[in-house]
């Protein structure tokens, strides 16, 4: 009984009966499989009256490799056992769990720095580093679908926010045509819009600042044809 099991199997067919045997119990977690494997392993030797023949190097180095590929087998139904309890990740659909991850990220009132693994057990999904590599690509696919989203939502936030300079903007076109009066000049340049900007301490992007600039020629040139008239 004691040679039989190594003369009639190889490793790997051990290692198999091995994990075949302990994967039988109903009570697995991936918060216990580890110790428990560790137990049941030092009982499969011994009901197999293996511990006298440790002692010889042969066969206690295929005890050991024995053990390196059933564990190896032990930490893959780990991450099974870690996925199954992430339900979410075995209900929703890529594009769903790219939405809900959207929801989360639009929240961030800053986007030039996003994590996207901050949001992960908000929706749900726990111990992402212990869950399979598969998931992990998985994640990774829906992750690209999140920054595709993301991407658009940079540039409908910056053509928000030019659109609200450009209004902002335009309630200063008296003052700096007042500005140009009293330098004596009888049109805006450029050089000078930044000139009467700079005073101000407002900086404007550039598609605003050529925006406000003809607006201040077009009512210069509008207010002096009136006073020619």
């Amino acid at each position: 009984m004691k040679e039989k099991l190594f003369k009639t199997y190889s490793n790997e067919e051990i290692a198999q009966l091995i994990y075949d045997e302990f994967v039988s119990d109903n009570s697995l977690t991936d918060d216990n499989v580890r110790k428990k494997f560790e137990s049941f392993e030092e009982l499969f030797w011994s009901r197999h009256q293996v511990e006298a023949l440790i002692q010889i190097p042969v066969l206690e180095n295929r005890q050991w490799e024995i053990f390196d590929i059933a564990w190896f087998k032990i930490i893959e139904l780990e991450e099974e056992l870690v996925l199954k309890r992430n339900k979410v990740l075995n209900t929703k659909s890529n594009e769903e769990l790219a939405e809900m991850l959207y929801a989360k990220v639009k929240t961030q009132a800053d986007l030039s720095s996003i994590n996207l693994h901050m949001y992960y057990h908000d929706i749900g999904i726990e111990d992402f580093l212990k869950l399979p590599h598969t998931t992990h690509e998985r994640l990774e696919k829906i992750g690209n679908m999140v920054w595709q989203k993301v991407k658009e939502l940079k540039k409908q936030r910056k053509h928000e926010r030019i659109e609200k300079e450009r209004k902002e903007s335009f309630k200063l076109i008296d003052d700096i045509i007042e500005w140009v009066y009293e330098k004596n000049l009888k049109k805006l340049s450029k050089i000078n819009l930044k000139l009467s900007l700079l005073e101000k301490k407002i900086d404007l992007a550039p598609v605003n600042r050529q925006a406000l600039y003809l607006e201040v020629n077009k009512e210069l040139e509008s207010r002096q044809n009136k006073i020619s008239i």
